[in-house]
């Protein structure tokens, strides 16, 4: 389908060098991107790219160059205009139907700490993690810990601002959907889930990985918030603490289940009022108990009120925390510095 001309104002200058060469718009409620690039001959002199929110975040924040704006993201519209044409910070975008030519896109490698004036973005999380490290890594090993610890990290988040009545019901509506909309009948379903939760909480809260110093000893640097890291750290002390009796409580309940043939059950053919439902119930409860869970209740409301489902994520949370306690009963991590 052919694209119309948009009306897009001015919001920001990125990079200024003998006049604005990078600068942001706004069309609708629609991110755009332009850049200036030579004229000659041709009846424009700025292309420009709309951004999801997402990727406009994941571009302030460095994760992706300014080329990949350009370029990469399917849910993209290209456009080109000339700045004369811009009256009272307002200019029409007129639809660029092919991608741009290589010459007129940005060099790759341009990333938004290069801008040259600051841009004011949403707050992100002020809170800061430093955890040691020893001993000999594999870098896949890095990963594995880091996938884990922030799975844990980002369900409790979620749980908390789901229980907290200020969330916006827009993250409220996002959380409920990556518990309820599973069928937890294999373990795509909790990959899936634990992946939708990293969506779901606000950017003033998310984790993120400032930096890792690999040595012996060393150290991962995380920015997050205070709560989050306190609640993680309680979880996995735990679990280092009393992981014989919080086993038994999992062994038990995932017998359980697999001798009731519910493992591979949906969650949609399970019955709920059955004498199954109770005792699965009972021993979920066991479990997070012992796991030390917080806001069990929250976590069962958000599984709608469906014991089989609840059991599941259980289940998975408690691989979680196990995998990643491993790193630290294997002494190669720590939350305290080693004298």
């Amino acid at each position: 389908m052919t694209q119309r001309r948009r009306k897009a104002v001015f919001e920001a200058n990125l990079v200024i060098v003998d006049g604005p060469q990078l600068f942001c718009l706004k069309a609708g409620k629609s991110q755009v991107v332009a850049l200036a690039v030579p004229d000659e001959g041709r009846d424009f002199d700025h292309i420009a790219a709309t951004v999801t929110p997402k990727n406009w975040e994941r571009y302030i924040d460095g994760h992706v160059d300014l080329r990949y704006l350009f370029t990469y993201p399917f849910q993209r519209s290209l456009y080109v205009f000339s700045a004369k044409a811009m009256r009272d910070e307002t200019v029409m975008l007129r639809p660029h139907e092919n991608e741009f030519s290589n010459d007129l896109l940005p060099s790759p490698g341009f990333f938004s700490t290069d801008h040259t004036e600051e841009y004011i973005s949403l707050p992100r999380a002020s809170g800061r993690e430093k955890l040691f490290i020893d001993g000999q890594w594999q870098l896949n090993e890095f990963g594995k810990f880091y996938q884990k610890y922030s799975d844990i990290y980002f369900f409790t988040s979620a749980v908390r601002n789901y229980d907290d009545p200020n969330t916006d019901q827009v993250y409220k509506g996002k959380i409920k959907h990556a518990f309820s909309s599973k069928p937890f009948k294999g373990g795509t379903s909790y990959m899936h889930m634990f992946g939708e939760l990293h969506d779901c909480v606000p950017r003033r809260e998310q984790l993120e990985l400032e930096g890792i110093e690999y040595n012996s000893p060393g150290d991962v640097r995380m920015k997050g918030t205070t709560e989050g890291f306190a609640e993680l750290e309680e979880l996995i002390s735990n679990f280092y603490d009393d992981r014989i009796e919080i086993k038994k409580a999992y062994d038990a309940l995932r017998g359980f289940l697999s001798k009731q043939g519910l493992l591979t059950q949906s969650a949609s053919r399970f019955d709920n009022s059955s004498s199954e439902s109770k005792e699965i119930k009972r021993q979920a409860d066991a479990l997070g108990g012992k796991l030390q869970v917080k806001r069990a209740s929250e976590i069962l409301d958000l599984c709608s009120s469906n014991n089989l489902v609840f059991a599941k994520v259980l289940l998975s949370l408690y691989r979680r925390i196990e995998s990643a306690s491993a790193f630290f009963s294997e002494g190669r991590i720590s939350f305290e510095k080693r004298e």
